[in-house]
């Protein structure tokens, strides 16, 4: 098997969808290719993250987080992580204000949960391109970065 074929497997292989024969071809590949193994650990660290966005509390955080920042009519909701804990502001008549603090280890189901509710396709590419998508409830737009930690509003 060569380190192409062993790629487009591992998303399959951590799912568990391989037959007996697939399974064995990509083990033995794994045993022996070190950057592969190195694709695979990554791989498995953005499985535990995108299934950790779909948890309670990153949901929760992710709605209320919305909710506020469209009530109080925010211009910008920002995601800002610190050493110790993550600070949600919202830009309110050009001031940032701190409105929310969750936990430091919130941050990445978190932003992993914003990018799926902008529909982004989180974690589907490798490349660090600066791409913007968004979801348009009622008049206003609301935008998230694929690859910032922030996600905004922008009128129309």
């Amino acid at each position: 098997m060569k380190c192409n074929e062993c790629r487009e497997l591992m998303v399959a292989y951590l799912k568990q969808e391989l037959d007996e024969n697939q399974v064995g071809q990509f083990e033995e590949h794994i045993a022996q290719c070190t950057d592969c193994q190195t694709e695979l650990e990554g791989a498995r660290k953005v499985a535990v993250v995108l299934d950790q966005a779909d948890e309670e509390p990153a949901v929760r955080i992710a709605n209320t987080m919305m909710e506020h920042g469209i009530k109080r009519r925010a211009s910008d909701i920002h995601i800002q992580p610190l050493p110790d804990k993550t600070v949600i502001r919202y830009r309110i008549d050009g001031v940032l204000d701190d409105a929310i603090i969750i936990p430091r280890y919130m941050l990445d189901p978190l932003v992993a949960r914003v990018k799926m509710m902008a529909d982004t396709g989180a974690c589907t590419s490798a490349t660090r391109t600066r791409t913007t998508t968004c979801a348009c409830p009622s008049s206003r737009r609301y935008w998230a970065s694929p690859w910032s930690s922030a996600s905004s509003t922008r009128p129309r």
